[in-house]
């Protein structure tokens, strides 16, 4: 049973590696905005009532979030869910969650259209918080943080809320999660043995080190097994966002949308850029167009997965792959997961906190919110209630999972997460399902240790400053350049995500002059601008 969980685990894991985009400031508001919030969702906050109280006013609220796939047991689920959730508030929620793969394009546009909505995920995987935070779409909570979200302060570093902030105001709600970024790749240990072959020796790796690893593994593996040719060694991410991105600083965009970076001193630097100080875009780098080249080459040669397919994903966890790619402190028990091989973890970087790693997922009050109060009170529970964050991410107690032992631990045989059953029919496996709340408010997994909350507290706490940390980029004066550069990116990164382009240099070049003329100049010198001034003024 523990197994098969943690293998599912594992491939949620690799769902889940996402990182997000700088936040930034507000002058006028676009015709595109969406419409002013109500006047009870702008009034100043008032005393938090009792939780569970009978005379307050039933409330109806809803939330646009993301899962890393849609499971049978919704229904149920968030019926157990709203009867908790009005018996503790008196309000229900209608939570409305789609595949992350699909989560941008479906709700973006009922966003900017002013449908009725109180909470949004907003981040690398959800809405674009640097358009939207410049086009004043969403809402100021830092009057109601201590009275309505006393619990999630806590939980949450200060740079967490630096990050969400703009000119006085805080526009976002950190996902309690590991936040210090730290990329790895589990090795089979057992398969490399088998062929003789050992991980190269360094502390740190970057991708583009790996690569002849890749090949010999993968040559000797086929060479040996012939039955197993042609199975993939490594999967990519199926949102559509690389596996294989260098390690930078993200000044303006994503870990999918590089617009605008810096490199970290002692981890990474670019021809030309002074790391930490100077500016460039990670298209002009040479390490994009290797990159592009790297990733073309696991195409043509069967290296990676990259179409989704669930049988092959679960080949990769059965012994047959090198192992696969995990993020943070999350695989440090790599022995626990219960893979039929013995594993190492080696380390991209050292673990790091970055301004762009606190905005990889978090929450918004879009100024449509019709109530403000409520909609935050739903939030603190969720990040800090044990029995709900519990509810959220893998059912309802006796259908999705039971604490027969009343430990903490969950455990799921004889539910509809019993791992004797195919996980695409499951009930719910969200343990990292982020957009549901804080998952280290949930009781752990069978199979996990006991003080994995601690874990990523400590991993937080302990990370390295990325030497801009509390740096956010203020797009006011670029917001045309910056969506039209977007856009862009919208266009070609699948193509290079994925090794598709026919002709690679020729749709490089293409991509890269087509930023040009949109704006990119013009976005970095904003950015070099503000990065400079910043640095003066924080004795940097």
């Amino acid at each position: 049973m523990k197994k098969t969980f943690v293998r599912i685990l594992a491939f949620l894991l690799v769902l889940c590696m996402s990182f997000s985009m700088t936040a930034c400031g507000a002058k006028d508001q676009p015709e595109d905005t969406p419409a002013a919030p109500s006047e009870e969702a702008s009034a100043n906050p008032s005393a938090q009532p009792e939780s569970g109280s009978e005379e307050r006013e039933h409330v109806e609220l809803i939330f646009y979030t993301h899962a890393n796939a849609i499971f049978a047991g919704y229904d149920k689920t968030m019926a157990a869910v709203n009867e908790y959730l009005k018996e503790k508030l008196n309000t229900t929620v209608d939570f409305r969650i789609y595949d992350q793969s699909t989560y941008k394009d479906t709700v973006n546009p009922a966003f900017m259209s002013g449908d009725k909505m109180d909470c949004l995920l907003v981040g690398s995987t959800g809405i674009d918080f640097v358009t939207n935070v410049s086009k004043n779409a969403f809402i100021d909570i830092s009057s109601y943080i201590d009275t309505y979200l006393p619990g999630t302060k806590a939980r949450l570093p200060e740079a967490a809320w630096d990050a969400y902030s703009y000119q006085g105001g805080i526009y976002g709600i950190c996902s309690i999660k590991d936040l210090a970024n730290q990329l790895g790749i589990y090795t089979n240990d057992t398969l490399l043995n088998d062929l003789g072959i050992e991980f190269p020796a360094d502390t740190y790796y970057t991708w583009k080190d790996l690569v002849p690893f890749f090949y010999e593994v993968q040559a000797a593996r086929d060479a040996k097994y012939p039955e197993k040719a042609g199975k993939p060694m490594l999967a990519a991410n199926e949102a559509g966002q690389s596996i294989f991105y260098d390690f930078y600083d993200f000044l303006v965009g994503s870990y999918s949308t590089p617009l605008v970076i810096t490199g970290i001193p002692g981890l990474q630097d670019y021809e030309g850029v002074k790391s930490g100080e100077e500016v460039t875009s990670y298209f002009y780098t040479d390490e994009f167009r290797e990159y592009c080249e790297i990733i073309k080459g696991f195409r043509d040669n069967g290296l990676i997965q990259f179409e989704y397919n669930p049988e092959e994903y679960t080949s990769l966890y059965d012994g047959d792959a090198i192992g696969g790619i995990v993020w943070g402190d999350l695989s440090v028990d790599a022995a626990q997961r219960g893979y039929p091989f013995e594993t190492t973890m080696h380390y991209a970087n050292a673990s790091t906190l970055m301004t762009s790693g606190m905005l990889a997922a978090g929450f918004a009050l879009p100024v449509q919110c019709s109530n403000v109060e409520r909609t935050l009170e739903v939030i603190e529970l969720l990040n800090t209630d044990q029995y709900l964050a519990t509810m959220m991410h893998f059912g309802p107690e006796g259908i999705g999972w039971t604490d027969a032992d009343n430990d903490g631990v969950l455990e799921f045989a004889g539910t509809e997460n019993d791992p004797s059953i195919e996980w695409l029919e499951k009930c719910w496996y969200q343990w990292y399902g982020f957009g549901l709340g804080a998952m280290t408010a949930s009781k752990a997994p069978e199979g996990y240790p006991a003080d994995f909350a601690d874990r990523v507290f400590e991993m937080n706490k302990n990370g390295k400053d990325s030497g801009n940390l509390g740096f956010t980029f203020d797009a006011t004066n670029v917001q045309t350049e910056l969506a039209a550069c977007n856009a862009v990116m919208d266009e070609y990164m699948s193509t290079f995500n994925y090794g598709t382009a026919s002709d690679l240099d020729a749709t490089i070049d293409e991509f890269v002059n087509k930023l040009k003329a949109n704006g990119l100049d013009t976005i970095i010198a904003e950015c070099q601008t503000q990065l400079t001034e910043w640095r003066a003024a924080n004795g940097k």
